[in-house]
């Protein structure tokens, strides 16, 4: 997770993500969410749904949900700019 609040430092201190603060938290859940399903796959004996380990469900829910609303607040911000 150091390494998300590295990258997440890097592009506010060289204003990469011109979207607002909610960008940011976004990017973080992202990328939280990544490496913890990624993670997962290393626990031992973890809980199992549909052949699948329930915390990786999560990861994958949390991801597309922050992606989603990270598109949404990127359209949102490109029309109040066009306006």
């Amino acid at each position: 997770m150091v390494g998300v609040f590295g990258v997440l430092w890097w592009l506010e201190r060289n204003n990469k993500l011109p979207w607002g603060k909610g960008a940011y938290l976004m990017v973080y859940l992202i990328g939280y969410a990544a490496v913890r399903f990624v993670l997962e796959g290393l626990r031992i004996n973890p809980w199992i749904t549909a052949g699948v380990p329930v915390a990786r469900w999560i990861s994958a829910a949390l991801f597309i949900g922050a992606v989603l609303w990270l598109v949404n607040v990127v359209k949102n911000q490109k029309d109040i700019n066009e306006k």
